[in-house]
């Protein structure tokens, strides 16, 4: 097929961000739950603090997820789950080398935990599970062009 006939229209970012700000802030809460219950790691600040910490910071994690998927091509309609779990692999894979750079650079002040590393994957990984499930349910408005073919 040529490639002017492919369907290669990339979904608008914005149309595709409100469903990553639901898997986000759903996964936000669900990580504070996890925490609260298994004490995985040590939470610092009241639970209204930590409360709003992770509802906004896992609604910007699902947003740049969903996003980084819709600006590198992926097929989020298609393969919602494939591309939900390489989209925030990748932006972990990211956060991991930009935290070997600092350690490389200046080590006596930053350093790599396996735990916090291993720990961080399967956040990501579950993040990655969410996404494609509201992905896979999300439906657009009839008559609307977005690309999510």
């Amino acid at each position: 097929m040529p490639l002017s006939e492919r369907n290669i229209m990339k979904p608008p970012v914005i149309e595709i961000i409100w469903p990553g700000l639901a898997a986000g802030l759903f996964w936000g809460l669900s990580i504070l739950g996890l925490e609260a219950v298994f004490a995985l790691e040590k939470l610092e600040g009241s639970w209204l603090e930590l409360l709003f910490s992770f509802s906004v910071g896992g609604a910007f994690m699902g947003a740049l997820a969903a996003g980084t998927g819709a600006l590198t091509g992926m097929q989020l309609r298609s393969y919602p789950y494939r591309s939900a779990f390489q989209s925030t692999l990748m932006i972990w894979g990211i956060s991991v080398l930009g935290g070997a750079t600092a350690s490389w650079i200046n080590p006596e002040r930053y350093h790599l935990n396996g735990a916090e590393l291993l720990s961080g994957g399967f956040k990501a990984a579950l993040l990655g599970a969410i996404l494609g499930w509201i992905l896979s349910r999300y439906k657009e408005k009839p008559g609307a062009a977005t690309g999510l073919e």
